[in-house]
């Protein structure tokens, strides 16, 4: 979804907007390529979330799995999301 929708369209939208004339530019469009870009970061982060505290990826040799604590979950995704 990444490769083939959110970028490439996020892509397609920022180039029509730094083609046009600011009086043509609107809001909505602003708001468009800011969605196909969060929509990214979004997938992003949470395939990297997933694989980070999944049980089922190569276990027991997956150095990663258990280093997020369950109390903290919540402010580590939006901190990958963030950044």
């Amino acid at each position: 979804e990444i490769g083939f929708e959110s970028i490439p369209e996020a892509i397609i939208q920022a180039s029509g907007l730094l083609a046009s004339k600011k009086a043509n530019i609107r809001s909505i469009q602003v708001i468009g390529v800011a969605s196909s870009l969060l929509s990214g970061a979004f997938i992003m982060t949470d395939g990297n979330f997933g694989f980070i505290t999944t049980k089922y990826v190569d276990v027991p040799h997956d150095p990663y799995f258990g280093w997020i604590p369950k109390h903290s979950r919540a402010s580590c995704m939006l901190g990958m999301f963030l950044f």
